[in-house]
C-alpha cells in the first residue's frame, strides 16, 4: 500500500501507552531502512506476480479464501498494462526468489519470529502485508520450493491481524483519524469507524 510508512508513523505516534513501539528506539534506523527495502524491493514484484496470477488463473486465491477482488480478465489485463508486469516477466520470479531466503535468514538472525528484537515492529507489518498476496501462490508458481519458504509462510500468519479491538476505535478521536495521511471526510460527514488489529504473539 502506497504511503504505509507514514500510516506506521502515524499509528505508532498514537498507540497506547503501554503498547510496545513500532519504532524502538535502539532499532529504529534499521526498521526504516528494512521497511524501505520491502516497499521498493519486494511490494513491486509481488504485486505484479498477484496480477499475473489473477489474469492466468485466479484459482489459488479462491481455494485460500483469500479476499482477492473478482476481476474480469479484460480489466486484469489493463492492470498488467498499466504497471507494465509483462516488461518484468523473466526477471520477477528470480527477485521473489531471492527476497524469500533474505527475509527468512533475518527472522532465523533473530530467532524470535520477527524481524528486530522479540517483538513486531513497522518492519514486520509493512514486510508481511506486502508478503502475503505471495503466500496463496507458492504451489502454483513454485516459491514453495523456496530454501526459507516455510519461515515466510509463519512470519505471515503471526504478523497477520487475529481481530479487532472496536473499544479503543470507538475512543479515538474523530480529528486524529482526519490526520491519517489520505483520510477524511470527503465531504460527507463524519469519518466513519477505522479498525483495529492485534497481532499473533
Amino acid at each position: 500500500m502506497a504511503g504505509s510508512d507514514a500510516i506506521l508513523e502515524w499509528a505508532d505516534k498514537r498507540r497506547a501507552f503501554e503498547a510496545p513501539p513500532l519504532y524502538p528506539a535502539a532499532q529504529a534506523k534499521a526498521v526504516r531502512a528494512w521497511e524501505s527495502w520491502a516497499d521498493e524491493v519486494v511490494a513491486p514484484v509481488v504485486r505484479r506476480e498477484a496480477y499475473r496470477q489473477l489474469y492466468e488463473d485466479p484459482a489459488p486465491y479462491a481455494e485460500a479464501d483469500f479476499p482477492a477482488p473478482r476481476l474480469a480478465r479484460p480489466l486484469v489485463l489493463r492492470v498488467l498494462k498499466y504497471y507494465k508486469a509483462r516488461r518484468f516477466d523473466e526477471t520477477d520470479p528470480d527477485d521473489v526468489r531471492n527476497s524469500i531466503p533474505n527475509i527468512a535468514g533475518r527472522l532465523r538472525a533473530t530467532g524470535s519470529g520477527y524481524l528486530f528484537g522479540d517483538q513486531c515492529t513497522a518492519a514486520d507489518i509493512a514486510t508481511a502485508a506486502f508478503l502475503e498476496p505471495l503466500v496463496p501462490l507458492g504451489e502454483a508458481r513454485g516459491y514453495a520450493r523456496t530454501p526459507g519458504w516455510s519461515h515466510i509462510t509463519r512470519f505471515v500468519e503471526r504478523v497477520r491481524p487475529t481481530g479487532t479491538s472496536c473499544a479503543s476505535v470507538q475512543r479515538m478521536r474523530a480529528r486524529d483519524l482526519r490526520a491519517l495521511p489520505g483520510v477524511s471526510s470527503g465531504g460527507h460527514g463524519e469519518v466513519g469507524p477505522m479498525v483495529g488489529h492485534r497481532v499473533r504473539g
